[in-house]
């Protein structure tokens, strides 16, 4: 039997998974988290969820935080995006970090539950009308999400927060470290991304900004 985990901050939105999810014989369970905080703490202290349906976008979390920070902390678990966006280059950028599968808001019940369906059963999907629309992808971005995905998640949430241009001081302080740490996690950073500078990295972290529709 499956379990899964649904991560929105929209009360209504995760009532209407939790009815298109309830129609699929497997699923016996359903949980719910309305940040990336509190589910984080959930899937790490069980190990028996089968699938995370997760918003792109929580307000703890900024860009593709959350879906990296998933995959790399559980590596085989499958996670299901769920986002307003039906934007081919996001979508296809989720994939590359490691979505088995992306249900844009405006589908029906019935058509979520068809597509989280077909990742159950080992499928990667997308809307086919917006899969038609993918492009190849540059050698240089593909290069970037390996980059990106093999900061740890400690790592990660530092990076984010020197592209909103935090100081070391101020990291320390939000995450309850010291400075040492910070210095540490940041030339560790440096070296996995490549550059040699805050500026440079803070570039590179542009590329994980989503410019999402307002209805999400």
């Amino acid at each position: 039997m499956v379990k899964v985990l649904i991560i929105d901050d929209h009360p209504l939105f995760r009532l209407a998974l939790r009815q298109a999810l309830g129609t699929i014989d497997c699923i016996n369970e359903l949980i719910e988290a309305n940040n990336f905080t509190t589910a984080f703490n959930i899937l790490t202290q069980t190990n028996n969820v089968s699938l995370v349906v997760l918003d792109l976008l929580l307000p703890d979390t900024k860009g593709y935080e959350a879906l990296i920070t998933l995959r790399r902390q559980c590596a085989s678990l499958p996670i299901v995006i769920i986002s307003s966006s039906e934007d081919p280059s996001v979508i296809q950028r989720c994939i590359a970090y490691g979505a088995l599968g992306y249900l844009p808001k405006n589908l029906s019940l019935p058509e979520i539950s068809q597509a989280v369906i077909a990742v159950l059963n080992g499928d990667i999907w997308v809307p086919p009308e917006i899969q038609d629309r993918f492009r190849k992808l540059e050698s240089d971005e593909e290069s970037l999400i390996q980059r990106i995905t093999s900061l740890t998640p400690t790592q990660l949430r530092v990076f984010m927060a020197i592209a909103d241009g935090f100081l070391n001081k101020q990291i320390a302080y939000e995450f309850n470290i010291s400075e040492t740490t910070v210095k540490t996690h940041v030339s560790q950073i440096l070296r996995k991304l490549n550059v040699n500078t805050r500026t440079q990295a803070v570039l590179l972290a542009q590329k994980l900004k989503i410019e999402l529709p307002n209805i999400n």
